[in-house]
């Protein structure tokens, strides 16, 4: 389902503003290679990290959105993700807001928990 919308959304947005997340992990990508060839811009598993934006470039993929979004939108619904597209979206732009405010990145992640919850996590739920 995600798959045609977020490849849609990385070849409207410049190379060069949406990058796997090797700038965050710089140091430990040097010294563990693989880490730098397993970070790319999809996240790929229940726990991961997909694309990096830069605190320079959020303000361009909220551009994106506010310009884009109702397009993408109306692509989702036309297949049947009306909803879960919209709420995607929803969730984006509101954490790019937050990062443009504050003057922070925005890294996409899956199934981050606080560590007081890491040890309660189960794969598949």
């Amino acid at each position: 389902m995600l798959r045609g919308r977020e490849n849609s959304f990385m070849h409207a947005c410049r190379k060069d503003t949406l990058v796997p997340a090797w700038r965050l992990f710089a140091g430990a990508c040097e010294e563990f290679p693989d880490l730098k060839t397993s970070l790319r811009l999809e996240i790929e598993s229940a726990r991961g990290v997909g694309a990096f934006i830069a605190p320079e470039d959020v303000p361009r993929l909220l551009d994106f959105l506010n310009a884009e979004g109702a397009r993408i939108i109306e692509a989702a619904s036309r297949n049947g993700e009306g909803q879960a597209c919209t709420l995607l979206l929803r969730k984006i732009r509101e954490c790019a807001a937050y990062a443009a405010k504050h003057g922070l990145g925005y890294l996409e992640a899956s199934g981050i928990l606080p560590p007081d919850l890491q040890d309660a996590w189960v794969e598949g739920d």
